[in-house]
């Protein structure tokens, strides 16, 4: 298995068992046999419990952030769309009233 695909193994199996039995209550042990690894595969990828917690809560706020941008950039496109349907609205208007004034007033 290649680094990245252990490292999401590992975060997998802890995430699952933080969620079950709580953070303090799973040891390193609990998280290399939910993931089918030696418990030095484990420490091979991250020096503690302490720091696989942080890498799952680092990839939490990492989607977060995603997630919050890419609904940013959305609602930037339908600002943008409704601007420029303004834009023709008031051009078509301007351009009516312009003809209405050019042909004395009559439609």
């Amino acid at each position: 298995m290649e680094a990245d695909k252990i490292k999401a193994t590992i975060k997998l199996a802890a995430r699952e068992l933080f969620r079950r039995y709580g953070y303090k209550k799973t040891s390193v042990n609990d998280i290399a046999k939910r993931a089918k690894l030696a418990k030095a595969t484990i420490y091979k990828y991250f020096e503690s419990k302490e720091m696989v917690l942080h890498a799952i809560l680092m990839d939490y706020i990492q989607d977060s952030v995603d997630e919050l941008l890419a609904k940013y950039e959305q609602q930037q496109a339908e600002i943008q769309e409704v601007r420029h349907q303004l834009r023709d609205i008031l051009a078509d208007a301007l351009s009516h009233n312009s003809n209405e004034s050019t042909n004395g007033g009559a439609a």
